[in-house]
């Protein structure tokens, strides 16, 4: 019944796996020996049902499976539940409880010495610390994990750490580590025929693509994994590629398509009881009313992610959700409340060392300080951003919105050949982005346009 359910498990789909499982649970009863059996199908239900997008069946499964565990004397499942444990905690937004958890795993494990479950322990440690922003910590600890997978053959755990350290490269502007390391995660899920750690892999691909502005090829990988998904029956990957898709929307202008993608992706996240997930959603949606021009409903979305942000110590979030709020209130006349919220957001970018936040306010300040005709106080964010890590400027769609700004700094001065001519560089870019008349970028160049005149 194990081996047909972790089948089920790499390839879905999920509920029939969950089936086997509950079947099973039914018959191995009694004695020391099946307590053991019983708390690998308690322990793959868990796996099973978290896939499914059900947190809370995941999470009873894997405290039934701990407390089995320990009434028998069985301290790897134990460790590997309270891993398990960790996930749903991190997921539902509980950070701190997350990492407690995964402390306790690792303690077990490593008595014991055993080897998987440091590892699992390990990612799982990594991932709740990222969450914390203590990027070079959690890198460390993705590393460790990595070296375990390559040493006890564990392809599978292998594609899991360079997923790990593909999303911290990515959030430190190393595009060309992320790319490796997401390549890398997916030939290692495709090597064991995982389907749920592929869609894993492909989405974290797809946020190389995105980043370094080759948003068609991105929106194809988006939906290989979301294929991938229902396929599987994986209801948190699907929910989180839909999540990806109206992000992608937005930054093509194509609104109605993405409030399409992020209103489904939310009422998943919620239903899933996916703190993490939502708080993103929540974060894009007020964007995209932002943009719209219905600032109370940007307003409101943009306030309720900040809360479920705090309340789970998620500062990356948190730091998106101010920026968000610092453009709406500085586009709607309040340029005080703006810059109070955006120094709160530069602190939270400079405390979790995330390269991406901060060249992103840098882009948000510039924007609001030319809409107040503040030139001087633009160009010295420009002349800050030419600072930060070259291949982060350099590799992602927000150079576009760098030359963006470039442009109608030098229109503002006077400059109307030079900005014309970096309007006239950027087309080709927007073209290859596809990005249409209603994208954020479009709409900054279309104001260069105007400065300039004919």
């Amino acid at each position: 019944a194990i081996a047909i359910g972790e089948c089920f498990e790499r390839l879905g789909p999920f509920d029939h796996g969950v089936e086997v499982v509950e079947e099973a649970l039914e018959v191995v009863r009694g004695g020391a020996s099946a307590a053991r059996h019983r708390v690998r199908l308690l322990l793959l239900g868990g796996r099973l049902t978290r896939s499914q997008g059900d947190m809370l069946a995941a999470a009873e499964r894997f405290e039934r499976a701990r407390a089995l565990a320990h009434e028998h004397g069985l301290p790897s499942l134990e460790s590997v539940a309270l891993s398990g444990l960790g996930y749903v905690l991190k997921q539902q937004g509980d950070v701190s409880a997350s990492n407690a958890r995964y402390v306790e795993a690792l303690d077990l494990a490593r008595h014991h010495d055993d080897r998987r479950a440091e590892a699992l322990a390990l990612y799982g440690m990594a991932s709740a610390i990222w969450l914390r922003g203590r990027l070079d910590e959690a890198n460390r600890a993705f590393l460790s994990c990595l070296a375990i997978a390559h040493e006890i053959h564990n392809r599978r755990m292998e594609a899991m750490a360079y997923y790990g350290l593909a999303a911290i490269a990515r959030q430190q502007g190393r595009y060309e580590a992320c790319d490796r390391d997401a390549r890398a995660s997916l030939k290692a899920a495709r090597h064991v025929a995982d389907r749920r750690l592929e869609g894993v892999a492909l989405f974290a691909l797809e946020n190389v693509l995105n980043e370094q502005g080759r948003l068609p090829e991105a929106l194809e990988l988006l939906e290989q994994c979301l294929q991938v998904a229902r396929d599987s029956g994986n209801r948190w990957l699907e929910a989180w590629g839909l999540y990806a898709s109206g992000a992608t929307a937005l930054t093509q202008g194509r609104l109605e398509d993405a409030r399409d993608h992020l209103t489904s992706a939310l009422a998943d996240a919620r239903d899933m009881h996916d703190r993490q997930l939502e708080g993103w959603v929540l974060y894009v949606l007020g964007s995209l009313e932002s943009e719209l021009g219905h600032h109370e409903e940007a307003d409101a979305l943009l306030l309720a992610c900040l809360e479920l942000a705090r309340g789970g110590s998620q500062l990356r979030i948190e730091g998106h959700g101010l920026m968000g709020r610092a453009l709406l209130l500085g586009e709607s006349g309040q340029p005080d409340e703006a810059s109070a919220l955006l120094a709160q957001a530069t602190a939270i970018a400079a405390r979790i060392d995330d390269m991406e936040l901060t060249l992103r306010l840098h882009l948000t300040r510039t924007w609001l300080l030319l809409l107040e005709g503040d030139s001087e106080g633009a160009q010295r964010n420009l002349d800050a951003v030419a600072q930060l890590n070259v291949q982060t400027v350099a590799s992602s769609l927000l150079a576009l919105e760098r030359s963006a700004l470039q442009a109608l700094q030098l229109a503002v001065l006077g400059e109307r050949g030079e900005a014309s001519a970096l309007v006239e560089a950027g087309r080709p870019l927007m073209e290859q982005a596809e990005l249409g008349p209603r994208s954020r970028v479009a709409r900054m160049f279309l104001v260069v346009e105007q400065q300039v005149g004919p």
